[in-house]
């Protein structure tokens, strides 16, 4: 029953998981407007692009 269960939690984990590791790499980010105006969004942007 333990190896059952084992497996069953190993394969949940593995379908948990599967999103994960789509192509799509597409970020969305929301700030405020003091966020953007302090230069974070000109810092951050380059990196991800």
């Amino acid at each position: 029953m333990a190896q059952i269960l084992r497996r069953l939690a190993v394969l949940a984990a593995i379908v948990a998981a599967w999103p994960a590791l789509a192509e799509d790499r597409v970020m969305t980010l929301a700030s405020t407007t003091s966020t953007e105006q302090s230069g974070l969004f000109g810092y951050l942007l380059p990196i991800f692009t």
